[in-house]
């Protein structure tokens, strides 16, 4: 999301390109009041090998384009919600059939800490590929909801059985572009999807909001055009009151 946009919602991702622009955007993200999930190393592309795997050393220069600066207030105040890690580190294609393995997932987390102690960190990723290993180093847990996935209540009770059984909060999540049901009629981006009508961004997003265990709530991905639609932003609306009236929770387990 555009940074000019961030008074109009209460949080985004955020990706962080160099250390002037991230200041910058933070005091813009402050005077709105607005919290921001930041990812400092941006596409995957970012951090492959020459033969496509994931690559540590890659991942940890490009978070340290940011190491030396001073992030403690906004951390303390909220406007900084968590460090993104990574994203899907289980999905085979992106990594040249080698997924991210669980020991790294938690270095990543490790190292986070020892720039940023106070910083919560996060990744997003299916809640079964984290089980089977430890992580003390990271935090939370971000999903994101299809209408592939079946019934939203069992997503998100397994999602949070698996978390709480690692010591991790749980950020919920949807694709408003690809994730909706073949009921919702409004074309996705991929071929044979669909976008999350209004009535299904309520119901969901509702869902997500209430549940005492999720500390946060993320749409992805932003689009002008879906969100200039009068029922869309109904249903936002609605969803920004339900958002106003929950206390604020930590991401942290």
């Amino acid at each position: 999301m555009p940074p000019e946009r961030f008074s109009e919602f209460s949080a985004t991702v955020y990706t962080a390109t160099d250390p002037d622009t991230l200041i910058r955007d933070l005091e813009t993200a402050r005077r709105a009041n607005a919290r921001l999930y930041i990812s400092f190393t941006g596409n995957q592309a970012n951090f492959r090998n020459s033969s496509g795997g994931f690559d540590m050393a890659k991942w940890k220069q490009r978070v340290d384009r940011f190491r030396g600066l001073d992030l403690t207030p906004y951390i303390a105040e909220g406007t900084i919600v968590g460090h993104l890690l990574m994203d899907e580190p289980y999905d085979k294609s992106n990594w040249n059939g080698n997924p991210v393995s669980l020991p790294d997932i938690e270095a990543l987390a490790a190292y986070s800490k020892e720039i940023w102690p106070s910083m919560v960190t996060a990744i997003r990723t299916h809640y079964d590929y984290l089980e089977g290993y430890e992580y003390p180093h990271l935090d939370a847990v971000r999903t994101q909801y299809h209408s592939r996935f079946g019934p939203i209540d069992d997503f998100i009770a397994a999602h949070i059985a698996v978390s709480r059984s690692l010591g991790q909060a749980m950020i919920g999540g949807v694709n408003v572009l690809d994730g909706g049901s073949k009921t919702s009629g409004i074309p996705g981006e991929r071929e044979g999807r669909f976008a999350i009508d209004a009535d299904e961004l309520r119901s969901w997003g509702r869902r997500f909001l209430t549940d005492p265990y999720i500390c946060g709530f993320l749409m992805y991905q932003y689009d002008s055009t879906y969100l200039a639609r009068p029922d869309i932003q109904a249903a936002m609306a609605e969803l920004s009151e339900i958002a106003r009236n929950i206390p604020k929770r930590d991401c942290r387990p």
